[in-house]
């Protein structure tokens, strides 16, 4: 296989597309658990394995494909949760000195040691914010590793080089479908307002930023209507690009 893809890709038809209706005629609470609802489903076979304009890199290994994504920094991202910890964690370091450090002001009584517990609240959302923001720094080494092969699937996760691996076996696929969770509202209008929406035509439907959101699930399904597993985590573009090609690469391993 070829490092450049071939540009042509099968037309698929809009009967490709299912909708998902797990809403019962019962008005749902914001407690219930919201089922995945179905945008779309890959059955159609590629000629060619499509193209790929997503950060998600496609190889051959001796035992089949891999897939691998890494992570990368968002400016905005970045940039919010660094003023936040500024901000945040630093008005809590003054108002602690002032409060508890400064020299000259009696500790460990009861006076102080309930300015101490009281503070301390706002300091665990202090290293909560904290923590993100270096998760957010370390992002780049975060890479994401799917290895499609004649006998397993194999999902890794891991930030350098260091993480947990999944296996699953492989079993012959009947098509890939589209899923993800909509958002529970907490007011009866606004649900009845979603399911309005769910129950229109799907990614059709769907705002431009939703599209490019990482909360689609990729679920491989068996002739059995058995789940292989599920491919989370990613934009509506990227599973245009995979969900096809893991039929075509199930294809090239049958």
């Amino acid at each position: 296989m070829s490092s450049e893809f071939d540009d042509s890709l099968p037309s698929r038809t809009s009967g490709q597309e299912r909708e998902s209706d797990s809403h019962s005629s019962n008005e749902p609470s914001s407690t219930e658990s919201q089922k995945p609802v179905v945008l779309k489903t890959y059955v159609e076979l590629p000629d060619v394995l499509p193209p790929n304009a997503t950060r998600w890199r496609i190889r051959t290994t001796m035992d089949g494909y891999c897939l691998t994504s890494r992570g990368r920094w968002t400016f905005q991202g970045l940039g919010v949760l660094f003023l936040l910890n500024l901000f945040w964690n630093g008005v809590v370091v003054l108002v602690s000195w002032e409060a508890l450090l400064k020299p000259g002001i009696e500790r460990f009584n009861i006076d102080w040691l309930m300015k101490a517990a009281f503070l301390s609240i706002f300091g665990v959302i202090g290293l909560f914010l904290l923590l993100l923001l270096i998760l957010e720094l370390v992002e780049p080494f975060h890479t994401r590793t799917w290895e499609y092969g004649s006998v397993l699937v194999v999902c890794r996760l891991a930030w350098f080089g260091i993480g947990y691996t999944w296996a699953y076996p492989r079993q012959r696929l009947v098509r890939i479908d589209v899923t993800h969770l909509p958002r529970v509202d907490p007011s009866k209008s606004q649900q009845r307002k979603r399911r309005r929406q769910q129950n229109r035509s799907n990614s059709q439907q769907l705002e431009p930023y939703e599209k490019a959101s990482r909360i689609f699930t990729l679920a491989l399904i068996t002739e059995n209507e058995e789940v292989v597993c599920t491919w989370e985590g990613l934009n509506l573009e990227e599973c245009d690009v995979i969900g096809p090609s893991l039929l075509w690469m199930d294809r090239q391993l049958s």
